[in-house]
């Protein structure tokens, strides 16, 4: 027997006496043809299970960020680093890193994995070791990696340095840059189609490898983007995109896509 409007959309309104219907675990879909025996199906909603859950394994923590490269899933759990397995199961490093309880950065190449946090850095690589070089910036901010040099910015400037390459552990002080379009500072870093992007609060330049011996990124100077970054971990690439909540000189708290 057919049944007119016997389901359809639920919702809850604010006066309960006006209408009150809800529906838990399952989800309506229409029948756009019109010719079925129902106007809509009435499907389950998918699940969900833990897959993996290595919390009470590294204490008090939440996970702070996560990276893949080469079926290789890596997680930041608090102060700890570990290795996700495709069962479930995980391997937690030996060493513990600075938990600031923000999200951490991290970036790497086929052998190391470049982590800051709490404005130091680490490797992994096997085993986890602290940056220590003298070259390495007393507070470094953002991790990147761009044509076998690991790069970060120097907290509160608008300068970059990059590390010796294929060598996360090899820095030195006179590996450095800034961008200087403006004044501001860089409040977040990353690569997109195999250039450099720092952010400024208000504006943001882009730096291509020319593979000059001395300092390989160099700005484009055909490029001027009079937009910077406000929130500062809400940057994400998806494609060939940025994705952030954005300032200028105008105002804040702006939803941008960044494209071409």
């Amino acid at each position: 027997m057919k049944f007119d409007a016997f389901i359809g959309p639920t919702y809850t309104p604010s006066a309960y006496s006006v209408e009150c219907q809800v529906t838990k675990n399952w989800y309506t879909e229409r029948v756009e043809s019109g010719r079925g025996k129902s106007s809509y199906a009435m499907l389950r909603a998918p699940g969900r299970r833990i897959f993996c859950n290595p919390v009470p394994s590294t204490g008090i923590g939440a996970v702070r960020g996560m990276w893949s490269l080469n079926s290789r899933l890596y997680a930041i759990v608090g102060s700890r680093v570990i290795e996700i397995f495709s069962d479930g199961t995980f391997n937690m490093f030996a060493g513990a890193i600075v938990d600031d309880g923000r999200p951490v950065k991290m970036d790497g190449n086929p052998t190391q994995l470049f982590i800051v946090s709490g404005g130091l850095g680490y490797i992994l690589a096997g085993t986890l070791t602290q940056i220590t070089a003298a070259g390495f910036p007393a507070r470094a901010n953002g991790a990147a990696f761009l044509d076998g040099y690991f790069v970060t910015a120097r907290a509160n400037s608008q300068q970059f340095q990059i590390s010796a390459l294929n060598d996360g552990l090899s820095w030195d002080s006179a590996d450095v840059s800034s961008a200087e379009d403006k004044p501001d500072f860089i409040r977040a870093i990353g690569m997109l189609n195999q250039e450099f992007w720092p952010f400024g609060d208000r504006t943001t330049q882009v730096f291509s490898d020319t593979g000059d011996l001395d300092f390989p990124l160099e700005p484009r100077l055909d490029i001027s983007i009079e937009m910077g970054i406000w929130a500062i971990d809400s940057l994400a690439k998806a494609g060939v995109s940025w994705y952030f909540i954005a300032g200028d000189e105008s105002g804040q708290n702006m939803i941008m896509r960044m494209n071409g």
